[in-house]
């Protein structure tokens, strides 16, 4: 069995940093105190191209690779294999211009549970894209887990802008 390689975490604090290009992009582990799909707008506030891949269910690579391919628009030409997930990920040209991509992936845990070895080659691949992308506009994966303790807490307004 392969483990998912050990992620850094992101304080929730930094986010804001992260997007403003203060704190470096990557692929990260991330606890919000507040509903997760609400650092996609604060992304497009900053001018970040933002995707939301929700892997609840997900059973495996197949799975994994469609919803990726669905939550970043991948062109018809994408493979549906490891080798193509890198060649995509590593251009993203047809999303246009930006000052960044933000992937934020829910239910990552569950899927690591669910599929261990799938999903130690997608962080992997994930890791090596975010790296890729460092010196041109960043390309950061958020693996947030969520739960009902953070449903009622909103984001400031303040940080939006």
């Amino acid at each position: 069995m392969t483990a998912t390689p050990e992620l850094p975490e992101l304080p929730e604090e930094t986010l804001p940093a992260l997007l403003a290009g203060r704190a470096p992009a990557g692929i990260y582990r991330w606890h919000p105190a507040h509903p997760a799909e609400q650092a996609l707008p604060l992304a497009t506030a900053h001018g970040w191209h933002t995707a939301s891949l929700d892997l609840t269910g997900a059973d495996g690579k197949a799975d994994l690779l469609a919803r990726v391919a669905a939550a970043l628009h991948f062109p018809a030409w994408f493979g549906n294999n490891w080798d193509a997930l890198a060649d995509c990920l590593g251009d993203l040209s047809w999303l246009g211009p930006s000052h960044g991509t933000l992937l934020l992936v829910r239910a990552w845990d569950a899927f690591a549970d669910t599929a261990p070895r799938d999903a130690a080659t997608a962080a992997s691949i994930l890791a090596a894209a975010t790296d890729d992308w460092r010196g041109r506009p960043p390309l950061a994966v958020l693996l947030a887990e969520d739960g009902d303790r953070h449903q009622f807490r909103r984001l400031p307004t303040s940080e939006i802008h």
